[in-house]
């Protein structure tokens, strides 16, 4: 590996392969990751903190409904995030358990 290269992580449920930047995950151990199991956790993050080729990755693998599900009981989003949830899936902000402790 070069020096510019990030690590990555491999998550796979047998047929599909998501690639997720190794610091996304820094303080959980990534061997346990299940892309099912801790679907929760692999949305959080990717919202939060991941990159276009990881939302890409997420949506493409996981229903709209599975992740509306997550991403209105998350606790904590920054406003840019949750304008992006709110306007990208149609949901009034103040459905989102996030938005509850910003002022606005």
């Amino acid at each position: 590996m070069d020096s510019m290269e990030i690590p990555k992580i491999l998550l796979t449920d047998g047929d599909h392969d998501l690639s997720f930047r190794k610091s996304l995950f820094w303080d959980v151990p990534v061997k346990d990751l299940n892309l099912m199991t801790h679907r929760r956790l692999i949305i959080e993050r990717v919202f939060a903190r991941g990159n276009l080729d990881e939302y890409i990755q997420l949506v493409n693998y996981y229903s709209e409904q599975e992740i509306k599900k997550v991403i209105v009981r998350v606790e904590t989003f920054d406003k840019k995030t949750l304008n992006f949830i709110s306007s990208t899936y149609n949901i009034n902000p103040k459905e989102l358990n996030a938005s509850k402790g910003i002022s606005r």
